[in-house]
């Protein structure tokens, strides 16, 4: 008896017939393409616009002839530009301004992806809108000012308001008291600036995106805590207001000042605090990331703060 052997190219199929072994192919098909039709594999994949990271102004109110800082980050982008009068800028930096007017300033920053932008105001007060006006210049009052530092369970008072970690990764709290009796009940605020421009930095206090091991943005609070002995575990844990435009993410700035006198919620706490006869304006800094187990001091002190007040009187 003859076996008669029949060989394809392609072995897919076999099929068994007496006397003979045929081997079938089965038509080749391509693979399923990845991509839609007209699209190439660049094509296929994410397409990212540009991230602005940050866009602030310091301070956000000016009298007619002062100036202001404008400080941004953008990632992601192949243009980025500043209006009105300024024009095109590096993806990061800070510019000084000084507006004869309210002026509200666009950031925008471009990629082949997409465009993106944000808008602020620099509130500009006129001469005449300072007629009448009363300031006062407040320091602070050293012997109540101080900080907390965090132990595992207990808390120990500092006299130096800083705020930060130390070299044993130890977190704390700053603490600023301002006397505001001499402002009188019926006085009608027009703005609180406070001025942190005369800081003193150890270490990288520094927040950065997207990196570990940094202090985050520094947050300044308004809450009323007493006295320097009534710092302990109360103070640095309970929940307090966060001045308007109070988080930082940029910092420091020089000048590093601006308006206080209200919360970030709009909560006129400075006008109720004069209004209800309080004696004291007082203020809790923090960072948002206790310590960044560094092993290393990253702190800010705030041993010259001062708070200038501006208000109307009937």
């Amino acid at each position: 008896m003859k076996i008669l052997v029949c060989i394809s190219l392609s072995l897919l199929q076999i099929l068994i017939i007496p006397g003979c072994i045929t081997i079938q192919t089965v038509p080749k098909t391509d693979p399923p393409s990845s991509t839609q039709p007209g699209l190439s594999p660049q094509d296929s994949t994410s397409k990212d616009e540009p991230i602005i990271e940050t866009f602030t102004v310091n301070p956000s109110q000016i009298n007619s002839g002062q100036t202001a800082t404008l400080s941004w980050t953008v990632t992601g982008a192949d243009s980025v530009s500043i209006s009105p009068d300024i024009g095109q800028v590096e993806s990061a930096g800070t510019r000084q301004i000084s507006p004869d007017v309210t002026t509200s300033y666009t950031l925008t920053a471009r990629n082949s992806y997409g465009v993106v932008n944000i808008q602020l105001t620099v509130s500009v007060h006129e001469l005449d809108d300072l007629k009448g006006v009363k300031e006062v210049v407040l320091h602070t009052i050293s012997n109540e000012d101080g900080a907390l530092i965090k132990y595992d369970s207990s808390y120990e008072r500092q006299d130096i308001p800083c705020a930060g970690d130390d070299s044993l990764n130890l977190p704390r709290r700053a603490f600023l008291s301002f006397d505001i009796s001499s402002i009188p009940g019926d006085a009608t605020m027009v703005e609180a600036l406070l001025d942190l421009s005369d800081c003193t930095i150890t270490g990288d206090p520094t927040y950065v995106r997207g990196r570990h091991g940094n202090m985050g943005a520094l947050e300044v609070y308004h809450y009323q805590y007493g006295s320097y002995d009534d710092l302990d575990r109360s103070a640095y844990i309970k929940i307090a207001q966060l001045t308007e435009g109070g988080s930082h993410q940029e910092y420091p700035l020089n000048p590093w000042k601006w308006d206080i006198k209200e919360s970030t919620d709009g909560d006129p706490v400075i006008q109720e605090l004069v209004r209800s006869s309080s004696s004291r304006c007082q203020l809790r800094i923090q960072f948002f990331t206790s310590t960044n187990w560094d092993g290393i001091a990253d702190m800010i002190c705030f041993a010259d703060t001062n708070l200038v007040i501006r208000y109307k009187l009937p």
